[in-house]
C-alpha cells in the first residue's frame, strides 16, 4: 500500500475495516465447520488443521480487498489528449496506473499522436474530430469504440464508468460536453479557459 501512496485517512479506513472483516471470515469459515461437526478441514498442517484452518481470515481479507481497490481507482475521461495538459495527464497515469485509469479520451487532428498514446494506454472509448480519422482508426483499431465531433464528445463525457471527466480541449468546444458531465454527476477539472469565459453563466446553472 505504501508504493500506491494512499492517503492516511484511506488507509486507516482500510484498516479498520479488514481488521473487521478479517474476524467475521474467521467466524463463518467456523460456522461452517461446526454445522458439518467438523474441527479441521484437513489435516495437511499436523495439530493445525487444513490451509483454510490457518488462512482463513486472509483469504476473507483478500476478497474484500479487492473490492476496496476498486473504489481507489480513479476513472477519468480526457479531453483533449494530444495537447501539453493531455500529454502531461497521460505521463502521469502511465507512472500510477494502480491509481488511474483513463476510460475514454478526445483527439483533434493529431491522429499520430494519438496512436502513440494509444499504444501506450488500453483506452476503448475514443472520439476524433473529423469522419475521415474515425473511419480510418476504425478500420486498424477494430477492438476500440470510435466516435466522431461534438456528439460523439457528449457520447464520452457521459459514459458511466467514469468518475472524472479533465477538459482540455483548446477553444470553447468543450462546453458542451463539459455541461452533459456535470449533468451526469461527473467531477469536473478544467484546464480550458474558455469554457468558463464563454459558458460560466450555464455553467453556473447546472452545478
Amino acid at each position: 500500500l505504501s508504493k500506491m501512496n494512499l492517503p492516511l485517512a484511506a488507509i486507516i479506513i482500510m484498516a479498520l475495516v479488514l481488521s473487521t472483516t478479517g474476524q467475521i471470515g474467521d467466524l463463518s469459515f467456523s460456522s461452517i465447520k461446526r454445522t458439518f461437526e467438523v474441527k479441521d478441514y484437513s489435516q495437511i498442517f499436523p495439530g493445525h488443521g487444513g490451509v483454510l484452518d490457518r488462512f482463513d481470515s486472509i483469504i476473507f481479507n483478500a476478497m474484500v480487498l479487492g473490492l476496496l481497490m476498486q473504489y481507489l481507482t480513479m476513472f477519468h475521461i480526457l479531453l483533449g489528449v494530444t495537447g501539453s495538459i493531455g500529454t502531461q495527464t497521460v505521463d502521469v497515469v502511465l507512472h500510477h496506473q494502480d491509481r488511474f485509469e483513463i476510460v475514454a479520451m478526445s483527439a483533434g487532428h493529431n491522429i499520430a499522436k494519438l496512436e502513440e498514446i494509444m499504444s501506450k494506454l488500453p483506452v476503448k472509448h475514443i472520439c476524433v474530430l473529423e469522419e475521415k480519422d474515425q473511419a480510418y482508426l476504425e478500420k486498424k483499431y477494430p477492438d476500440r469504440h470510435f466516435y466522431c465531433g461534438q456528439e460523439g464528445m457528449i457520447a464520452i463525457a457521459t459514459l458511466k464508468e467514469a468518475d472524472i471527466v479533465l477538459n482540455a480541449v483548446v477553444g470553447f468546444a468543450g462546453l458542451l460536453p463539459t455541461i452533459q458531465a456535470i449533468e451526469s454527476h461527473k467531477d469536473i477539472a478544467i484546464a480550458n479557459k474558455e469554457t468558463l469565459v464563454c459558458g460560466g453563466a450555464l455553467i453556473n446553472r447546472v452545478l
